[in-house]
C-alpha cells in the first residue's frame, strides 16, 4: 500500500508512554497485557499467590506490585529467599514479623518439608498474605515427593505465569527506554531498535 494510505506511526515517546501501566510495570506485548490482568485480579484479593517463571522474569517486582496495590499496602512487605534458609532452621518461622502484611517467599520449592508443613499451618491462620515464586515445575516437584501437594493446591488457586523476555520482544524497547530514563534522567527519549 502507498505510504499515504498508512496511518502515521506514533513517535517513540508516545509508544513508550502508552506502555506504562498504573501498576508500575512496563510493556506492550499481548503477554504483558495478559500479565497485567492477572496482577490486577490477584491484587484485589487476600488469597496466597504463586508466581511461576524463569530467573529474571521479574517475579520479585510483580510480588511487590501486588502488595502495593492490595489492601495490605500499609503493612510490611517482607522478602525471604528460601534457598538461604538453613536446613535446620530455628523455631522462628521465615514469615514471622510480617505484622499482617505480605511475605514474598522466593524459590519456595527450596523450602524443606518441615518448613512447608509450618507454612501450611500458618496459611490456615491467614494473618499474613503469602506470595510465593518458583522457577521450577511445581507439579514435577510434587510428583518427586519434594513439595507438599496440599501446599501446592493452596498456592495454585491464584497462580501467574511470567513469560521470559525472549517471548515478548516487543517489550524490549519500552523496558530499555524506561531503564535509560531512570538511570540517566534523559529529557528526550532515545530510539531503540530490537532488529
Amino acid at each position: 500500500a502507498p505510504l499515504s494510505d498508512r496511518s502515521p506511526r506514533p513517535s517513540p515517546a508516545r509508544r513508550t508512554a502508552a506502555c506504562h501501566s498504573d501498576l508500575d510495570l512496563v510493556g506492550r506485548s499481548q503477554a504483558f497485557i495478559k500479565l497485567l490482568k492477572h496482577v490486577r485480579r490477584v491484587s484485589n484479593t487476600n488469597v496466597p499467590a504463586l508466581l511461576i517463571g524463569e530467573s529474571g522474569t521479574g517475579k520479585s517486582l510483580v510480588a511487590s506490585v501486588i502488595h502495593q496495590h492490595s489492601s495490605r499496602d500499609h503493612r510490611p512487605f517482607r522478602v525471604v529467599k528460601c534457598d538461604t534458609i538453613a536446613i535446620d532452621a530455628s523455631d522462628e518461622d521465615p514469615w514471622e514479623h510480617a505484622n499482617g502484611g505480605t511475605v514474598f517467599l522466593d524459590d519456595i520449592t527450596d523450602l524443606n518439608w518441615s518448613l512447608q508443613t509450618k507454612l501450611l499451618a500458618a496459611l490456615k491462620i491467614g494473618e499474613t498474605r503469602l506470595i510465593a515464586a518458583t522457577r521450577r515445575n511445581v507439579e514435577e516437584e510434587v510428583a518427586a515427593g519434594k513439595f507438599r501437594d496440599d501446599l501446592f493446591s493452596v498456592l495454585n488457586a491464584a497462580s501467574i505465569q511470567l513469560p521470559p523476555l525472549r517471548d515478548r520482544r516487543e517489550d524490549i524497547a519500552p523496558l530499555t527506554q524506561t531503564f535509560a530514563t531512570s538511570v540517566y534522567s534523559l529529557n528526550t527519549p532515545v530510539k531503540f531498535s530490537t532488529e
